[in-house]
C-alpha cells in the first residue's frame, strides 16, 4: 500500500498517456449492464428492479471487472477520485452501509475523503474494497476511479451500473473489450462520448 498525492497521480496519468485534463474531454468506452440501473435499487429512474436483482446484476458486472483485470494481467491499481473533487456524493440514509464501508477503508489507510489523494494497492488483497467502490458508484455514493498503470487504462464505475473505460489507444481497447464481453450476454459496450453522462 502506498499513499499518493494528487501531483503524483497526475504524473502517473501523464506517463500512461492519459493526462488528468484529458479525462474530461476524451472519447471513452461505456461498459454497461443491459438493465441500465440508475442510482441503484433506491433509484426512481432507469431500470427499477428489486434489491435482489440489483445484486445479481452487480455480480455480473463484478465478473466482467475480474475478467478484465485477469486478461490484462493487472496486479496493482491506484484508486483516487481523479477528475472528481471528493470520494463521495451527498448520500441518503439508505446508502450509509456502503458509505461506512468505503470511508472506513479510506480512514484505515490515512486517506481523507475530502481530498484527491489516492492509494496504490494490490488487486489480490483488495477485492473487497474494489467491490465496495463499484457498489458505491452504482448506488451513486462514491466517485472513485481505478487507474491501472500496467494496462495504461482508467476505469470509472458510474451510477448507471456501468464502467467508463479510458485508454491511450481507444480503438485497440474497444476490440479487446468486444472480445472479452462476447460471452457475457448481459454486458454491453458502447463507444461514444461519455462526457457528462
Amino acid at each position: 500500500m502506498e499513499k499518493l498525492k494528487k501531483t503524483e497521480i497526475k504524473k502517473i496519468l501523464a506517463d500512461t498517456g492519459i493526462p488528468l485534463e484529458y479525462l474530461e474531454n476524451m472519447v471513452g468506452i461505456d461498459i454497461y449492464h443491459c438493465h441500465e440501473w440508475d442510482h441503484g435499487y433506491d433509484g426512481h429512474t432507469g431500470f427499477c428492479g428489486t434489491r435482489r436483482e440489483f445484486y445479481r446484476d452487480f455480480f455480473e458486472m463484478k465478473s466482467f471487472l475480474k475478467a478484465y483485470i485477469g486478461a490484462k494481467g493487472i496486479r496493482n491499481f491506484i484508486v483516487s477520485p481523479l477528475h472528481q473533487v471528493h470520494y463521495f456524493n451527498p448520500i441518503s440514509d439508505s446508502a450509509l452501509d456502503i458509505y461506512d464501508e468505503i470511508n472506513g477503508f479510506l480512514k484505515e489507510h490515512g486517506i481523507d475523503k475530502r481530498y484527491e489523494t489516492g492509494l496504490r494497492l494490490g488487486v489480490d488483497d483488495n477485492w473487497n474494497f474494489i467491490d465496495a467502490l463499484c457498489e458505491g458508484a452504482y448506488r451513486n455514493v462514491s466517485n472513485a476511479a481505478f487507474l491501472f498503470e500496467e494496462s495504461k487504462t482508467v476505469l470509472i464505475p458510474h451510477h448507471h451500473m456501468n464502467i467508463h473505460v479510458y485508454a491511450r489507444d481507444i480503438n485497440k481497447e474497444k476490440m479487446f473489450l468486444s472480445k472479452l464481453i462476447s460471452t457475457m450476454p448481459s454486458i454491453r459496450l458502447s463507444a461514444k462520448d461519455i462526457l457528462n453522462d
